[in-house]
């Protein structure tokens, strides 16, 4: 019982307290993992990483606001009511794409252990008819850009690494 008056004066102590909201609630296999979970932290170093982020913070807000400014319309758009300027962006992108100056990076939000899983979420069966994962059809659209990009140049070796 000591072990846990020393946790809960320190949680106190660094105004973490709430972490032992339900305690009372726990049967004690679960109170003894809370509990060697709480002794794994350093909450003193956590706090005072903390602070320095919140000083920092503080320090550079007025130097952030001075450099905000509205961006520029030439440098933004929309394709919903422009068909002109959707119709050369995408010229544009598969001319680019044809020319071999296009790749993808692809980030897939890291293993599916919530979805009770040991490899990537792309992975995934999501239950779709085609029975194809998100990486499948990422892959699919890639190759498709690929063939539309060859279609409209002379060269027909066009490759979107990713």
């Amino acid at each position: 019982m000591a072990d846990w008056e020393a946790v809960q004066a320190s949680l106190v102590a660094h105004n973490q307290d709430h972490l032992l909201k339900f305690l009372p609630e726990l049967d004690e296999g679960r109170k003894a993992e809370l509990y060697a979970d709480i002794r794994g932290v350093d909450f003193a170093r956590l706090g005072r990483y903390f602070a320095k982020a919140r000083q920092s913070l503080s320090n550079c807000q007025e130097k952030k606001d001075e450099l905000l400014k509205p961006l520029d319309s030439s440098i933004y758009g929309s394709t919903a009511r422009d068909t002109a300027h959707s119709t050369r962006w995408a010229d544009t992108g598969l001319r680019v794409i044809s020319e071999n100056k296009v790749a993808v990076l692809l980030l897939a939000g890291g293993q599916g252990t919530r979805l009770g899983v040991n490899y990537p979420k792309g992975m995934y069966d999501v239950d779709l008819p085609s029975g194809k994962t998100l990486y499948q059809l990422q892959a699919e659209r890639i190759v498709k850009l690929q063939s539309l990009a060859a279609s409209q140049s002379d060269d027909k070796d066009v490759t979107i690494p990713w």
